[in-house]
């Protein structure tokens, strides 16, 4: 069974969006870890996934869990499944969103995913807007 290691959301937090996916071996389609993306008012967290609910590699990999949204400076699509997410520090994460549900097989040409990523980024965007307003309130 397949579970993720989620950091605690804060009380006030409200989540938005969740949607799985993984990050990439450089320059291929095979995962390096697969994650849990948690859109929340304040962050866009990567909860790595588990199997057998054991601590695993994902969570040594995934090194800072989560990216404060008000750090964002873009948010773009890639491909037929990536998201590209890089921040004002320059920091640049790259994922590659998988189907909601069933094998997470995104080479599958049977269920397109590039909706999915759309609304990934579409949402993502909208939440660091909604950050930056917050801030100048």
């Amino acid at each position: 069974m397949l579970t993720y290691a989620m950091p605690p959301l804060f009380t006030w937090e409200r989540t938005h969006l969740t949607q799985r996916a993984y990050f990439p071996v450089p320059g291929t389609r095979l995962a390096f870890v697969g994650v849990l993306l948690v859109l929340t008012d304040v962050r866009l967290v990567f909860a790595p996934a588990r199997l057998l609910k054991l601590p695993g590699f994902g969570e040594c990999a995934v090194q800072r869990r989560w990216i404060d949204l008000r750090d964002v400076a873009t948010v773009e699509p890639v491909g037929r499944a990536g998201v590209r997410i890089r921040t004002r520090s320059g920091r640049t994460v790259f994922v590659r969103v998988v189907l909601p549900t069933g094998p997470a097989f995104i080479w599958s040409s049977k269920k397109p995913v590039t909706p999915y990523r759309d609304e990934t980024v579409r949402q993502i965007t909208e939440a660091c807007a909604r950050a930056a307003d917050a801030c100048l309130q």
